[in-house]
């Protein structure tokens, strides 16, 4: 066996090298139970499956193979389900899945809302209603088992073990990014790369600790900022959907930040993350020195991500599309994974704010959501917009071989005004073309497609649009659209705002400098164009200038994504103020009311104690008015 040096070694994969025979290794691992677990159930949760794509309750299904990766080889065999006969299929399934899991929904958040109330201080707790895509796999029957015994009902499938995938194709990432997210109108919101170092905690052993750490791109270290603890899960309901490519999973989780680590406690998760080393080699992108992955003889690291997290949000929706690469120490196993999981945020808050709920709400907002899911989430492969038109317009074809920024433009709506490129090829042509296909909702974003970038920034309506080799990145094309788009308004924004006439304009006809009948044919094209040449000269000629510029923005995405963060605290701790506000309200209201209650019964107990007081003296006086009688056989008694 080939020397490792320290450096390069993983402190805790000796599991996997130790001598211990794999079977005997398969079972202590499956015996470790919550310690090895990474997903926590509440006490009353929820879980149910449901069949969807089938209009017959009697149709039969065959189970088959189905491949997944970084899979632990000891695992059982995962099987995605198949029609086996011919069935109808629904045509509103959102609607009929609505109705299935609407109690469950409204059931669990309930359940999840008092769990919440439980916690104290020492945890920030946020709960969380997700809707995930991958597959529905079965254990615990081989597909050979399913062909000898014949096609299987879904009575019986109920009964199978069950798991959900939620790693899903590059294509469907692709897809969701570059076409569905501009079909629904999603607008970036921020973009995260963290890493998430897993630590295991003698106190707590049926939890982890995620350690959320930013990088220092400068000195090339972790910045811890936030320790959460595992995601307490409530309810899972999971979809099989026959007629689609993926099935969904609906979740609700309660998401917990440690809020009193004490300050001994924080500088021990320090010394654990400031000890890693950033190794791009090794699977999770972190590494620990030999004896720098345990500390204080209470933490020790069991697990490591490197996430780069992109967010989009429309007013109902939040959209998360979540690029993995993980490593679980304790296991040895680890990967790469792409994960995208729509939040319901409009229906979320409404379910937790609101004590009683109107049903007629949150179905309403349940199916809209769920249509949404049904006509863009489920689907691997579809329209990814402009990324086909580039490929259908043989745009890429040209540039093949070219390399850093290679075209750029400038167009108001979908005029191109200035444009240059030190290439031959149809740009101008396929430029006219893609401006009337680009989205409306979106300041700055980017298409990838064929080794090439496609980076558009929009201001006031203008289009500012770069392409440039992939290898060039992402932040030297927008570094050079910010000052294209400076200079440009600073020469012609005068006329822009006071709809001036502009000097080179050659007839009254041209009056409106940036009208649909300006274009390149025009002189502004023979002014600016120039400009863009510089520009993009300079850029590809002092690259170190640009990587400032462009870790200066991104130190101020940081600062953003940490304010962000700590305004979603403040605000869910308002929502939990307003919750028990409310709930004190009520109390008080009850308080009041027992208290006239109260005062209503002490009345009523001591009038008829005094009735009884008066019955038991006019019995007393009836006596001795009696007995005076017999005694003196009158009214008048002889002496």
């Amino acid at each position: 066996m080939s020397y490792v040096p320290p450096h390069k070694r993983h402190e805790n994969v000796g599991l996997i090298a130790s001598s211990v025979p794999p079977s005997l290794l398969t079972k202590l691992n499956k015996n470790l139970g919550s310690t090895n677990t990474k997903i926590i159930y509440a006490n009353d949760f929820i879980y149910r499956w449901f069949l969807v794509g089938s209009e017959s309750e009697d149709n039969y299904f065959q189970l088959v193979p189905v491949s997944l990766k970084w899979r632990n080889d000891a695992e059982e065999k995962s099987l995605g389900i198949l029609a086996k006969s011919d069935f109808g299929k629904q045509e509103t399934p959102w609607l009929w899945v609505t109705e299935k899991v609407e109690d469950d929904l409204i059931k669990g958040f309930d359940r999840a809302k008092k769990t919440l109330l439980r916690y104290g201080g020492s945890e920030d707790v946020k709960l969380r209603l997700i809707a995930r895509f991958g597959k529905v796999v079965f254990h615990g029957v081989s597909s050979s088992d399913t062909l000898r015994d014949g096609p299987l009902t879904k009575s019986t499938l109920e009964n199978l073990k069950k798991t959900f995938r939620t790693n899903v194709p590059k294509s469907y990432v692709e897809n969701v990014r570059y076409g569905v997210v501009h079909k629904m109108g999603f607008c970036v919101e921020e973009t995260k790369e963290l890493y998430h170092v897993k630590v295991a905690d003698n106190t707590r052993p049926d939890a982890t600790i995620s350690c959320k750490c930013m990088v220092d791109q400068q000195h090339k270290r972790l910045n811890f900022y936030k320790a959460e603890l595992s995601a307490l899960r409530h309810l899972n309901l999971d979809v099989s959907c026959l007629d689609q490519d993926l099935d969904m999973r609906l979740m609700v989780d309660s998401k917990r930040t440690l809020t009193n680590l004490s300050e001994n406690e924080i500088k021990n998760l320090k010394e654990l993350t400031d000890s890693a080393v950033i190794d791009p080699t090794v699977k999770g992108g972190l590494k620990w020195p030999l004896g720098k992955s345990s500390c204080a003889d209470r933490y020790r690291v069991c697990g490591v991500w490197h996430t780069i997290n992109t967010t989009y949000r429309n007013q109902a929706l939040r959209l998360q599309i979540l690029e993995a690469d993980r490593y679980d120490f304790r296991t040895g196993i680890g990967g790469t994974s792409s994960v995208v999981n729509l939040k319901l945020k409009a229906l979320s808050t409404i379910l937790l704010k609101e004590e009683n709920v109107e049903r007629k709400c949150v179905s309403d907002m349940l199916k809209d959501g769920l249509k949404a899911v049904w006509d863009y989430f489920l689907k691997e492969v579809s329209d990814c917009g402009l990324v086909d038109f580039f490929f259908s317009r043989g745009f890429t074809s040209s540039i093949m071989s070219q390399k850093g920024l290679i075209y750029s433009f400038v167009a108001k709506g979908t005029v191109v005004l200035a444009e240059h490129t030190p290439y031959s090829g149809n740009f101008s042509t396929i430029a006219v073309q893609c401006l009337q296909k680009l989205p409306t909702n979106s300041s700055k974003y980017t298409y990838s497609c064929d080794g090439h970038t496609f980076n558009f920034l929009v201001d006031n309506g203008f289009v500012f649009l770069v392409v440039a080799d992939e290898s060039t990145g992402r932040s030297v094309p927008f570094v050079f659209l910010e000052r294209v788009k400076e200079d440009f308004k600073k020469r012609y924004e005068a006329s822009i705002k006071n709809d001036e006439r502009h000097p080179l304009a050659d007839d009254d006809e041209d009056d409106d400098l940036f009208g649909d009948r300006f274009s390149i044919a025009y002189n502004l094209d023979r002014e600016f164009g120039p400009i863009l040449k510089e520009h993009m000269q300079y850029c590809m000629s002092h690259p170190e200038e640009m990587s400032k510029l462009s870790k200066l923005k991104a130190q101020i995405t940081e600062v953003k994504g940490i304010m962000m963060d700590n305004i979603e605290k403040v605000l869910d701790r308002g929502e939990k103020i307003e919750l028990l506000v409310d709930k004190t309200e009520n109390l008080q209201f009850q308080a009041d009311s027992f208290q006239r209650q109260g005062r209503q019964l002490r009345r009523k107990m001591w009038l008829q104690s005094l009735q009884m007081k008066l019955m038991v003296a006019g019995a007393v006086l009836s006596f001795i008015l009696i007995v005076w009688v017999v005694a003196c056989g009158g009214f008048k008694c002889s002496s």
